[in-house]
């Protein structure tokens, strides 16, 4: 009776670390797998990658899409926190952000063409947008950004960035750090203001809501 008393928590907390395990190899392989082929690539060929077999797959994600769905709210999470950091910072904090985002996006290119219109939680969103206002409102009050610079503005950024990223990172990779060093320089408040309106929120919302019906 002792021995299982001792030896029972034991088993079950070496089960429940080599199941954090294998869920660990298992989003780092399909980070590697969908890199190279996209979306498309089976979860046969994940659970390859990450060593373990289909059953364990399985176990801990019940589908294909379930992988996908977590592995994308994952990605948001670390975008949120990346604004956290960001808006710490003494100086810059809209520049760090765009340039960290770009390079977290860089290195999970397979799963980009889902992160805005996957259908996260609407409260992962508004804090998304809520960081950009307050970096927003920060670089205003630095004056490191014109007056007229607008959520819209950077969400836009974001878009073109996933655009570039996905048809640059094999052949070019880093492609986007020039996009983002001429889309910093014309936030500035020593360059002429653009001729055209930024796109107005309402708009914005009615096109990411079109990509996830789509």
């Amino acid at each position: 009776m002792g021995a299982k008393a001792i030896t029972t928590p034991v088993v079950k907390k070496r089960m429940r670390r080599d199941a954090q395990e294998n869920r660990e190899r298992l989003l780092v392989a399909a980070n590697e797998a969908f890199g190279v082929h996209g979306l498309d690539a089976s979860v046969e060929e994940i659970a390859q990658i990450a060593g373990v077999g289909m059953g364990t797959l399985y176990r801990r994600f019940a589908t294909k899409e379930a992988l996908i769905d977590e592995m994308v709210s994952d990605l948001m999470q670390q975008m949120l926190a990346l604004g956290h950091q960001a808006l710490e910072s003494s100086s810059g904090g809209l520049e760090q952000f765009l340039r960290s985002v770009a390079l977290l996006l860089e290195s999970h290119q397979g799963l980009i063409s889902r992160l805005w219109s996957a259908p996260l939680t609407p409260v992962a969103y508004k804090e998304f947008y809520a960081i950009i206002e307050e970096l927003l409102k920060q670089a205003k009050a630095a004056k490191e950004i014109r007056e007229d610079c607008v959520a819209s503005d950077v969400i836009v950024t974001f878009w073109a960035l996933r655009g570039i990223i996905d048809t640059s990172h094999q052949l070019a990779p880093g492609t986007w750090q020039r996009h983002v060093d001429i889309v910093v320089a014309g936030f500035s408040p020593d360059v002429r203001a653009p001729s055209h309106q930024a796109l107005s929120a309402a708009k914005r919302h009615a096109i990411n809501a079109t990509r996830r019906r789509n």
